[in-house]
């Protein structure tokens, strides 16, 4: 069994999730294609480090809302590899400890071959303000989208425009849930939540993403999904309110601050 893995990365070193993330899917993968997406922290000399198969792109796709057009590129290059089934990861997201070891996810692989099954999804936990808290409500997907799929043969990702779209091929809709933990990072502190809204409300004005923020749930992780590596120190339980409030200000002051420069 080859079992190839594909992500597209952002400025992801210098948003501290890159090595967690090539560290950890450099042991489940035979294989990795990495597209980086015209970053400009230092993350493809990271890449290297972890895969000679690297795709560089000269300038940001998603930026340009052409997030399809990256995982088309991936998709297109990986199978060139041949492999059995793909890992498609976000390099924000790491599998909780269970499925950190090899075999064990093999043994998944081989069992969802024997089940005849294309693709696999995941339980989605949205760490939030914190990496020991995450999301309980359900203002966001609890369920992962397709991460792992099997090598069906013709597989193609549509190319259009916008976010949110199809990341995955149409062959691997109604994936099977499987009860393990991916964890995912990119509102796990204030500041990276801050940013994460700022961007999208930058990129899609029109949007509503400060809904995002509301009716929010939280439980405690359990400790033991992480790796000792990458076990968050115990924290309170985040004054969700507090942080609401802040993020609407800095976004008021930064939204002033546009305005006054586009004035001038």
């Amino acid at each position: 069994m080859k079992i190839v893995g594909m992500a597209q990365t952002f400025n992801e070193h210098k948003a501290g999730n890159l090595r967690r993330c090539l560290d950890h899917y450099s042991r489940l993968c035979d294989e990795m294609v990495v597209l980086d997406d015209a970053s400009t922290d230092g993350s493809v000399e990271i890449i290297r480090e972890y895969t000679d198969h690297v795709i560089v792109n000269e300038e940001n796709n998603w930026e340009k809302n052409f997030e399809t057009k990256n995982k088309a590129i991936l998709l297109d290059e990986v199978m060139r590899h041949n492999p059995d089934w793909i890992v498609s990861f976000d390099a924000d997201e790491i599998f909780d400890k269970r499925v950190f070891q090899k075999e064990f996810f093999r043994n998944m692989l081989n069992w969802a071959d024997a089940k005849n099954l294309n693709s696999l999804c995941f339980n989605w936990l949205h760490l939030w303000l914190s990496p020991c808290w995450y999301r309980i409500d359900k203002g966001l997907g609890q369920i992962s989208p397709p991460r792992v799929w099997r090598n069906t043969g013709e597989m193609k990702i549509e190319i259009t425009s916008g976010l949110h779209k199809r990341l995955w091929p149409p062959q691997m809709d109604n994936p099977a849930r499987v009860n393990l933990n991916l964890l995912h990072y990119s509102s796990s502190s204030e500041d990276k939540l801050y940013a994460k809204i700022a961007n999208y409300i930058r990129l899609h004005p029109e949007g509503n993403y400060l809904a995002v923020m509301d009716n929010a749930e939280l439980a405690e992780v359990d400790y033991e999904w992480f790796e000792d590596q990458n076990r968050p120190k115990r924290e309170q339980h985040p004054d969700l309110e507090a942080a609401k409030k802040r993020i609407l200000e800095r976004l008021k002051i930064e939204q002033n601050a546009e305005s006054e420069i586009i004035s001038v």
